[in-house]
């Protein structure tokens, strides 16, 4: 076990080692942007200078100079793991849901989850109740005995229009545009207004559609190899962990 956390540390996968670079940039970067402003404020530089004529203020904004350069490195890394988390997506699929052995239950769902979460509402008699269920002989994903209709709301456009009119309003407010301030606002009333005379605000998910939903993945979750703990950070980890799941697939 030991062996095999020294390798993971020695060798990591690349979206690791630049997720790491990123937070080392982050940290070091931070540190060098805004901890010389501390001093710039102590010699007395006002806010928002165009510039300076004073020797002693160079060697700080400078090396606040720095650190926005690091932060930029930073910000690079995350896009290069954002970049190769996306290109290897498939590989690092956990369909089985629960990839780290957990306890509670929104590990013992499908990953992505499903829109309604549970095909039906599960009953909880215990703290960490989805390791209950793994302990017990009725296993962590029984099948359900009957499958009922599912009410969602209603998809709705108010949650992009409320964040590009805040965004603008926002915009608008710190930067004294007083027409775009009132178009933002106008814009985002009229559109809650128009939320109001929306009737169909529910839609239905057949049960014969989370039937069939469900046992997919539970025809899924049979057909992985379960792994052990040592097995949790490489590409054999489906999201179906070894133990205590044996024969917990019904």
């Amino acid at each position: 076990m030991l062996k095999f956390h020294r390798d993971r540390q020695e060798n990591p996968p690349p979206r690791q080692r630049w997720g790491q670079r990123a937070a080392f940039c982050w940290i070091v970067g931070f540190m060098l942007a805004f901890f010389p402003l501390y001093a710039l404020g102590l010699l007395g530089m006002p806010r928002r200078s165009a510039a300076f004529f004073e020797p002693a203020y160079l060697p700080w904004t400078m090396a606040a100079m720095v650190g926005a350069v690091v932060i930029l490195v930073a910000m690079l890394c995350l896009l290069i793991q954002l970049w190769i988390s996306v290109r290897d997506r498939h590989a690092n699929r956990v369909p089985g849901g629960d990839p780290w052995d957990g306890r509670s239950l929104e590990w013992s769902v499908s990953s992505p989850p499903p829109e309604y979460n549970f095909p039906v509402i599960p009953e909880v008699h215990s703290r960490d109740a989805y390791m209950r269920q793994k302990e017990t002989g009725g296993g962590a994903h029984p099948r359900p005995d009957d499958y009922g209709d599912i009410e969602m709301p209603a998809n709705s456009a108010m949650g992009p229009i409320f964040a590009i009119t805040g965004f603008l309003l926002a915009f608008g407010l710190t930067w004294y545009q007083w027409w775009l301030i009132v178009a933002a606002g106008v814009a985002s009333l009229i559109a809650l207004i128009a939320r109001g005379y929306v009737r169909d605000t529910t839609r239905l998910i057949p049960a014969a559609e989370v039937r069939r939903q469900h046992e997919t993945w539970l025809a899924t979750l049979a057909s992985l190899t379960p792994v052990t703990r040592a097995d949790e950070q490489s590409a054999a980890n489906r999201g179906l962990p070894a133990s205590p799941i044996e024969g917990a697939v019904q």
